[in-house]
Formats: structure tokens, sequence, C-alpha cells
């Protein structure tokens, strides 16, 4: 997913729009080495392995999910990628844009 990643940031950098990652890796410096190999330049943080804080409250059954939340904090869509991403992205972009 990262490739399709970095275009999403990259297509939508002057929209209000925000990718965050969150790492579930146990060792903080192979999380690390994961971002900076495949040039992540997004905000990521780590959870800290299994059972950590973050994975308890939102349930991830696969690596990697994806979250689609609005700007109240409303989560939209839940482990959506390719075009279903970029049409979730795109419909809470018309939204905000409609709010104007």
């Amino acid at each position: 997913m990262v490739p399709h990643e970095q275009l999403l940031v990259q297509r939508y950098r002057d929209k209000p729009f925000v990718l965050l990652g969150v790492n579930i890796d146990e060792n903080r410096g192979a999380a690390l080495k994961m971002i900076a190999a495949r040039g992540i330049s997004w905000r990521n943080w780590r959870a800290g392995g299994e059972g950590n804080p973050i994975q308890e409250r939102w349930p991830v059954a696969f690596l990697p999910t994806s979250y689609v939340i609005d700007a109240n904090g409303v989560i939209r869509h839940t482990g959506v990628s390719g075009v279903h991403l970029e049409n979730g992205v795109e419909a809470l972009l018309a939204e905000a844009e409609s709010k104007r």
C-alpha cells in the first residue's frame, strides 16, 4: 500500500487531507528502518507491539488496515484500499468543500 499512499499524499497535499501511520512492530529500530526504506514521509507513530492500547481500542483484523475518518472524527470507511480508498477520500473532500 505504501506506493499508493505516497500518491495520495502527493495528490492531496494542498487539500484538508492527512495520512497517519501506526506501526505495531515490537522493535522501534525495525519500525524506523522500515519507514526509511519505504520512503514514508507522512506522520507515523509506533504503538508498541501486539496488545497495545491503540490496537485494543481499534480492533485490527489484518495489516495493513485503513480507516477514513472525517473532520469530526467519525470513521466513514474501514479496510478500504485502492480505488475504494480514493473514492472515500474524494467524497469527504467534496463534503468539506460544499460546507465552505
